[in-house]
C-alpha cells in the first residue's frame, strides 16, 4: 500500500472476510460457524489438546476471539504478528485458524499439565517467552 487511502482500502478488504465479518457485526449465528471451523481445525491437528480444553471446560473461543479480533497483537510479538498477517493475506481466512492452532500445539505441553485457571492465563496473557523466536 502507498498512502494512506491505499492502506485503508486494503485494511478493509482484509477485515472483509466471513470471520472478521462476524465478529465486527457481533452476528452470532455467524460468529458459531467461524468457531465450528476453528473448532474441526482444533480437533484434526491436535486432537489430545482439544479433548484436554473440552474436559477442563475452558473458554477456548473467547481466547481465540481475542487473538482474532486483535489480529494476533495482543499475544504475539510484533515479528510474530507481522508474519501472520503475512500469511493471512497470502493463504486468506483460513490461515488465521492454522495459525491459532499452531500457537496452541506449541503451548500444548504446557497446556496438558494445567488447570482451567492456568490454562486460561496463559490463554489470555502475552505469549512472548512462552513462543519459539
Amino acid at each position: 500500500c502507498r498512502d494512506a487511502g491505499s492502506a485503508f482500502i486494503c485494511l478493509a478488504n482484509a477485515l472483509s472476510h466471513p470471520l472478521f465479518v462476524a465478529m465486527y457485526r457481533n452476528d452470532p449465528s455467524l460468529l458459531t460457524q467461524r468457531l465450528e471451523l476453528f473448532d474441526l481445525v482444533l480437533r484434526a491437528n491436535c486432537p489430545l489438546l482439544a479433548r484436554h480444553l473440552d474436559a477442563l471446560e475452558a473458554e477456548v473461543h473467547n481466547c481465540v476471539l481475542t487473538w482474532f479480533r486483535s489480529f494476533f497483537a495482543k499475544p504475539l510479538p510484533l515479528s510474530l504478528t507481522a508474519l501472520v498477517w503475512d500469511h493471512y493475506f497470502v493463504g486468506g481466512e483460513m490461515f488465521v485458524y492454522r495459525a491459532a492452532v499452531g500457537i496452541l500445539r506449541v503451548l500444548s505441553p504446557r497446556l496438558l499439565g494445567m488447570d482451567q485457571e492456568s490454562a486460561l492465563g496463559l490463554l489470555l496473557g502475552r505469549l512472548d517467552g512462552h513462543l519459539p523466536d
